[in-house]
């Protein structure tokens, strides 16, 4: 063999090695794309669990309040409070866990909301905290005295309801 046939075997062998090197870079992307979509669908499915789980935590935050709020001694407690009566230290520490309750399920389901983790608006926390306070001033106490705490579950529900507090004018009572 001489060399200019040395030569065409190395081109052709070249050419058949460029070959597998082509293919074996076609198998390779194709199987990378697969694995992405594979680990997108995997994401948004996450995030779609997510996003059920917090629709689920800020319902059954609600629905803990509504419990307590429809139990007949409790909704005695909240009528004697809206009349103005004065409460017992028995009343006023189930007043007091109540609406602690609230507040508590209304904060965290503001930050999930922010956060986009659940499917309700941020408006409708704030807005239903507010009806609530409109409703029971004395509620405004409860809220003055877990303040600190309640930042510590949502700093910007804290500023938010403080904010719209001051706006609305709506004052603590005895204020």
């Amino acid at each position: 063999m001489n060399i200019q046939e040395l030569g065409s075997l190395g081109e052709f062998v070249g050419a058949i090695a460029v070959m597998v090197t082509l293919v074996y870079l076609a198998i390779q992307t194709r199987l990378t794309r697969k694995a992405a979509e594979v680990t997108q669908r995997a994401a948004e499915e996450t995030a779609k669990y997510a996003g059920v789980q917090a629709g689920a935590a800020v319902v059954e935050g609600y629905s803990r309040w509504r419990m307590l709020m429809s139990k007949p001694d409790i909704a005695k407690i909240i009528v004697k409070a809206r009349e103005d009566e004065s409460l017992t230290d028995e009343e006023q520490v189930i007043y007091s866990a109540v609406f602690e309750e609230l507040i508590y399920s209304a904060s965290a389901s503001f930050e999930s909301s922010v956060e986009s983790a659940s499917f309700h608006t941020v408006s409708a926390d704030v807005k239903n905290l507010l009806a609530v306070f409109k409703a029971n001033p004395r509620v405004i106490a409860e809220w003055h005295r877990v303040h600190d705490i309640t930042v510590g579950v949502s700093s910007r529900f804290v500023e938010t309801i403080d904010s719209l507090l001051k706006e609305q004018e709506i004052a603590q009572q005895g204020d």
